[in-house]
């Protein structure tokens, strides 16, 4: 059983919840004696005592309020908003590395994209790749040079990934 007091300068709270798989009484403690509503219900309960028990089925939960809600302007669905579908640099491996990493990227549908990696100060280091990918799971090799084929030192290194409409960054060490 859970318990959670809530309040403000208005209005009193007392969140009841049976994560429990099996029946049970629970003692609110209200914070104080008079009507309470329940807003999930919409019914209100007389506390004459602030350990007045409240029996929850297993799984149940209430939500108590000393204010009579708004039921007619009370929210009673969220709109679901479908997740977005882009590109998710799922790893670079291994990390930390000493001569090459693989950077491993999932693409859910064909477009552009563009893998760079930065120093710390944020300076271009080298572009991976850039151009079009199909769907799927691509795996791009860095070998630890600049775009000159000079080896770069130790450090800590980023690699950004960027489409038309999001750039997802990481960071991977470097030990030589």
């Amino acid at each position: 059983m859970k318990r959670i007091h809530l309040q403000d300068s208005l209005t009193q709270v007392v969140v009841l919840g049976n994560f429990n798989v099996f029946a049970n009484y629970v003692n609110p403690l209200f914070q104080k004696t008079g009507r309470w509503y329940d807003v999930f219900n919409r019914d209100s309960l007389e506390v004459t005592s602030i350990h007045q028990p409240i029996f929850l089925r297993a799984g149940e939960f209430r939500l108590y309020m000393d204010q009579r809600p708004d039921f007619a302007n009370l929210p009673t669905a969220v709109e679901i908003q479908p997740v977005p579908q882009n590109p998710i640099l799922l790893s670079a491996y291994p990390n930390p590395f000493n001569s090459t990493t693989v950077l491993r990227v999932q693409i859910d549908r064909p477009r552009q994209v563009k893998l760079d990696i930065l120093n710390l100060q944020g300076r271009l280091v080298k572009t991976v790749w850039q151009g079009w990918k199909q769907d799927g799971i691509h795996e791009f090799r860095w070998d630890g040079t600049e775009e000159n084929g000079q080896r770069v030192a130790s450090a800590l290194y980023f690699y950004r990934l960027e489409t038309e409409e999001r750039v997802v960054h990481g960071k991977m060490t470097l030990l030589r």
